[in-house]
């Protein structure tokens, strides 16, 4: 028995990579236990197989070795060994994405451990039933198993160990939207593994910190990690994380709209990370976010199907529900796209009938992408429902206190590190006196004038830290600052959404038809305001709006909205600065919306080829003219009686007086109106 233990010791003995060597020795030792009826020896020596065909990402092979040992532990009594290779079978089932006999081997597993009181040997099972709880979106099933492991692994003092608990609870926070408490078990864990080297654990990390300062929107920082993560050197074993690394940098420059070129790279070098270590979640992550990058920014649907059918087929067999119903919103939105739209709503549907209990931006994308399913498709009332949904999700999903938290809680840690570097160059200036002071007394005159310069360095080095360190916290608050605006915009567009979708749902109630037409005015002015503060948090600019695209946008909408071509609205914007503030963006609007609209409404009765322009331009002295005219063959007196007694014109007034500016309107060849203000 003693050969055989030696056998097995210099197997586990062997560098990582020997795998040759590791299962030559591990196989000797098995065959020698055999040969003297060993049972114990031989559960141990099938573990040491198991161990190293799964590193090799053989599950297969590693599973039927772990089966062995555990038909052989369980026949001796062997508690320990049994509870080993039912926690490592799991690991294997879960690698290959069969979560229920996962999650069958981690709770049997646990379940032996309560008889035996093996303590220790739990960690694998409460490890992996957190992850897979995970997964299968179970989050506060996950969060109990990984306080446990927190617990055993502190008691143990297994820093390891404890460190890979604390980054996978941060990660089931960051599902949950709890992103302060995330940020903090995250800084602890990379705290421990960078105090203990660990290049793998941090790779992980800084992929893991990526993927939660972009759920924040602080797409830059993300990229940052992201970054750090590709430059470490690793083995080849850890292929999973690097193409989990591939596959977010892609996202985070799709969030930001940059290096679009650059994406297809990344994508593709994560799914062959995945396929290389036979990675199924993975890879199905990658294909899918892939396909969603092709439709949505290339319009190449047919590319786009191909991948989201491969990852709807591989998410299927690994039986995640979220992760299925993930892929089938995408799809539904494509089959949409595509013009099939029994199969797109069937899928939406299904889609979030799979997410009742989430409670995250899965749920939220799915009332989104119905929302604009239904109203595309015209049926208003559901539309509105399904916006409803999301518009609630929207607003909880996302806070201000939870972003700003977690991002001083990550920005603290990087100065933490800044303060240890300056407390160890100060005491090494200590001893750099120490050791002037043994020289010889002539020198003692050189050796003062150097400690001064020393200290004057140390001074002027501590006030360039002070003012950059005080120049970051400026920066981090105008970030933060910038992001709640954008989401104060987003939140303002969002409610008038609402309210434009009430006011088509009350429309379409009533009969008179007086009441239907204010009605429909009333939502298009509504749409007119939703359209600016969309501007708003869409583009790079704040308080500004690009009138020349905003007159675009909203002419061809209005078009739409009464059933004209978008190019009977003529454009010319000419202004030295083609950004106007918001003061004076929304009430241009609303009488470009009003003029336009009576155009559509009263000119046009008698008039085969139909034409608006609407012009904008500034002289020298900041004086701006706004020219709205038509061709109409009735003038708008004509159409509509009274012009003097017109809610219209009533509106228009007020708001030329708003601009204070002054109206001009003249009835030649069709109306033309001359609004001329100032801009400050």
């Amino acid at each position: 028995m003693k050969k055989g233990a030696l056998y097995l010791q210099r197997s586990k003995s062997w560098p990582a990579q020997q795998y040759d060597k590791i299962i030559a020795d591990g196989q000797q030792s098995l065959n020698y236990f055999q040969q003297v009826s060993d049972t114990l020896g031989l559960v141990d020596a099938g573990l040491q197989l198991a161990y190293t065909y799964s590193k090799q990402n053989k599950y297969e092979t590693a599973i039927e070795f772990d089966s062995f040992s555990l038909q052989l532990a369980e026949k001796k009594g062997y508690e320990k060994g049994g509870i080993l290779a039912l926690a490592h079978r799991g690991r294997n089932y879960a690698a290959l994405g069969d979560r229920v006999l996962a999650e069958r081997d981690f709770l049997a597993a646990l379940a032996s451990c309560t008889k035996g009181g093996h303590e220790t040997e739990t960690i694998a099972a409460y490890n992996g039933l957190g992850v897979l709880y995970r997964q299968m979106g179970k989050y506060e099933a996950s969060l109990k198993n990984l306080d446990r492991l927190i617990e055993i692994s502190e008691k143990h003092k297994q820093k390891p160990v404890l460190a890979t608990a604390l980054m996978n609870k941060a990660n089931t926070l960051a599902m949950l939207a709890k992103y302060e408490d995330a940020m903090s078990f995250h800084l602890k864990s990379l705290n421990i593994k960078e105090q203990l080297n660990d290049k793998v654990g941090l790779l992980q990390s800084y992929n893991n910190m990526g993927i939660l300062l972009r759920s924040m929107k602080d797409y830059e920082k993300s990229i940052e990690y992201y970054k750090k993560a590709l430059q470490l050197s690793v083995p080849a074993k850890v292929y999973g994380s690097i193409g989990n690394n591939y596959s977010n940098l892609a996202i985070s420059y799709i969030d930001i709209n940059k290096n679009l070129d650059s994406v297809p790279y990344f994508f593709q070098q994560a799914i062959a990370a995945f396929e290389r270590v036979k990675e199924p979640s993975g890879l199905a992550m990658s294909l899918h976010n892939y396909g969603n990058f092709l439709m949505e920014k290339k319009k190449d649907y047919e590319a786009a199907e191909k991948l989201l059918q491969n990852a709807l087929s591989i998410r299927k067999k690994l039986s995640s529900a979220y992760d299925v119903a993930s892929t089938m919103n995408a799809l539904g939105t494509l089959k949409q796209r595509q013009g099939a739209h029994k199969e797109a709503e069937q899928l939406l549907l299904s889609a979030l009938g799979m997410l009742k209990t989430e409670n995250g931006v899965k749920k939220k994308d799915a009332y989104l992408r119905l929302a604009q399913f239904y109203r595309e498709n015209g049926d208003l009332e559901k539309a509105y429902e399904y916006q409803a949904g999301y518009a609630a999700m929207q607003d909880t999903l996302l806070t201000e206190g939870e972003v700003v938290s977690a991002l001083k809680l990550q920005n603290g840690y990087e100065v933490e590190k800044k303060n240890i570097a300056l407390s160890l160059a100060n005491k090494e200036n200590q001893l750099n006196k120490l050791t002037i002071s043994k020289h010889q007394q002539q020198l003692w005159f050189l050796g003062v004038v150097v400690v001064l310069l020393v200290l004057l360095s140390l001074l002027l080095y501590r006030s360039y830290l002070h003012k950059k360190e005080h120049a970051q916290v400026l920066a981090l608050k105008n970030e933060q600052i910038e992001t709640l605006i954008r989401e104060q915009h987003h939140r303002v567009k969002n409610n008038l959404q609402v309210i434009s979708a009430l006011l088509s749902l009350q429309r379409n109630k009533i009969e008179d038809e007086v009441a239907k037409d204010a009605l429909e005015e009333g939502k298009l002015r509504v749409d007119a305001m939703a359209m600016i503060h969309q501007k708003l948090y869409m583009d790079e600019h704040l308080t500004t709006i690009n009138m020349k695209e905003y007159v675009s946008n909203l002419g061809h909408s209005l078009a739409d909205s009464y059933g004209y071509h978008g190019n009977v609205v003529k454009t010319h914007i000419d202004l030295p600065d083609k950004n106007l503030d918001i003061d004076l963006a929304i009430p241009v609007g609303l009488i470009i919306n009003e003029l336009i609209s009576n155009s559509f409404k009263y000119a046009f009765r008698q008039q085969d080829q139909p034409e608006i322009k609407v012009s904008m331009m500034q002289d020298e002295h900041r004086q701006t003219e706004l020219v709205i005219s038509d061709n109409g063959k009735e003038n708008w007196d004509a159409a509509q009686g009274d012009f003097s007694q017109s809610f219209g014109l009533k509106l228009i007034k007020t708001l030329v007086k708003q601009l204070q500016g002054t109206l001009k309107v003249q009835n030649i060849d069709g109306t033309k109106y001359t609004i001329v203000f100032k801009t400050s």
